[in-house]
């Protein structure tokens, strides 16, 4: 896996963002609408991630052909990121906008969805997108992601 897919695919998708997670690791037991929410919206970003990466692998091997003097992985990455990564997580955002949340969960998937997306905005306007920024700007959805049993949609770390 190239370092882009490596960031991009984050650590999330584990069995503590399952919707099942116990009420032992800080979770109470999901309601069944909650739980049906909960497994589409990481079902869409387990495919969208994958998606994601196998694209980002094509642009690796692309840029490394195009550059087969450069090396270093981290060459690639600001690129990779600003012409696949980024508008592909713009496209899952916007697939996620379209999914209602259970009633009661409105304001943590908005509020999941608010951060995502200021995230997405916030590595856009940078010049040069880094790893280490990159990363630091995906933190906060990150946690809100595996707080609230989405962990498949944890991007950067």
């Amino acid at each position: 896996m190239t370092a882009i897919a490596a960031v991009v695919a984050g650590c999330g998708g584990d069995d503590e963002d399952s919707p099942t997670a116990s009420a032992d690791q800080g979770r109470t037991t999901p309601s069944a609408s909650e739980a049906k929410f909960i497994s589409r919206v990481n079902a869409i970003c387990t495919a969208r991630k994958r998606e994601l990466l196998k694209d980002l692998g094509a642009y690796s091997l692309a840029y490394r052909e195009r550059h087969p003097n450069q090396r270093a992985a981290a060459d690639a990455f600001p690129g990779g990121l600003r012409t696949v990564g980024l508008p592909g997580l713009e496209t899952l955002a916007a697939e996620l906008r379209k999914i209602e949340p259970p009633p009661d969960d409105e304001g943590r998937a908005e509020a999941y969805l608010d951060e995502f997306e200021a995230a997405i905005d916030s590595a856009q306007e940078r010049k040069r997108i880094d790893e280490a920024q990159f990363v630091k700007d995906f933190e906060k959805s990150r946690e809100l992601a595996r707080e609230y049993g989405i962990g498949a949609c944890a991007i950067g770390g």
